[in-house]
């Protein structure tokens, strides 16, 4: 029994550790950040970010949530392939949807503070982080406390790079 609460003391230091190491790299980009963009840009990402946060919440239908629940490995497995195909295909809808607005110009249906390649991008960026968000339910049901950590620098690290290269 101790090594049980051991082994959930690690997860919970493993899973600490790297959502801290996480939360610090946009912080220390900031002062990179704020030389490259102007306040306008900033504010487009903010439209652009929560746009983004919506649709990622609707993307794969909650089913990466599921992904916790079943007993049984192989029903775990097809409900994170289940998600993942989900999202695909929401994000392709998503993408058509961009593609026909940006194309024909269609002015009314741009979000205010929003250009047509930011509108382009959201079905990427919504894809991108509803991947990571049924990646880290996976790596929840299975265990795997210092891959979710991984995952999350990673995905903080991806989000930094992306910024200061979009910058130039």
């Amino acid at each position: 029994m101790k090594e049980t609460k051991i082994g959930d003391l690690k997860s919970v230091f493993i899973l600490m550790i790297g959502t801290v190491f996480a939360q610090l790299i946009p912080v220390m980009l900031q002062p990179l950040l704020r030389r490259q963009y102007s306040p306008e840009d900033f504010g487009e990402f903010v439209i652009f970010s929560a746009i983004t946060e919506v649709l990622v919440t609707i993307a794969s239908l909650r089913y990466e949530q599921a992904i916790l629940v079943p007993k049984a490995e192989a029903e775990a497995k097809e409900l994170f392939k289940l998600s993942i195909l989900i999202c695909f295909f929401f994000n392709i809808v998503i993408l058509l949807f961009s593609l026909i607005i940006s194309v024909l110009k269609i002015d009314f249906l741009l979000p205010n503070g929003l250009t047509y390649i930011s509108l382009i991008a959201i079905p990427f960026g919504t894809f991108f982080f509803s991947i990571i968000n049924t990646g880290s339910y996976w790596y929840t049901r299975i265990g795997e406390y210092k891959s979710l950590s991984i995952n999350k620098l990673y995905r903080r690290l991806t989000e930094g790079i992306t910024q200061v290269g979009l910058g130039f």
